[in-house]
């Protein structure tokens, strides 16, 4: 969940959404929202040292969902978004929070002033993602969500 938080901004739906058939290992992609984005070694690492430990704890479930728990694995329901934000209950970073920090890395090294650039890459409307910009270049408040 960090990993594809942090590194590649996912929010909670697109978390709980996720199914096991947009990871693609082999051919090192996976799918967000439709659109296929490029799987780097660390998201991949991720995503295998996950499926393995998911083997191992359900092997014989049927549940379509690339995060299941417990509970899910029994049934083809997304995880709740509650088991999410309790997965970092007592860190310092939320899951919120390492996606926005995420985006506004991105503005920071795309270095130009487009939020429909980061409206696409991130699934932002773009007044959203107008906001981030306007973040990064000192002009906005702080209330990015």
């Amino acid at each position: 969940m960090t990993v594809l938080t942090g590194h590649h901004a996912l929010g909670a739906v697109h978390l709980q959404t996720l199914a096991l058939e947009d990871a693609d290992l082999p051919n090192r992609r996976f799918t967000v929202q439709g659109q296929s984005r490029p799987l780097d070694d660390l998201t991949h690492q991720a995503i295998q040292r996950y499926l393995d430990h998911r083997n191992r704890r359900w092997p014989s479930t049927a549940n379509p969902h690339l995060l299941i728990t417990q509970q899910t694995a029994h049934h083809d329901s997304p995880v709740s978004r509650w088991w999410l934000e309790d997965a970092l209950r007592g860190q310092e970073a939320s899951l919120d929070l390492l996606r926005q920090d995420r985006i506004l890395d991105e503005v920071e090294a795309v270095g130009v002033r487009d939020p429909l650039h980061i409206a696409a890459v991130f699934g932002l409307r773009p007044d959203t993602a107008q906001r981030y910009v306007d973040a990064v270049q000192g002009r906005s408040g702080t209330d990015l969500k």
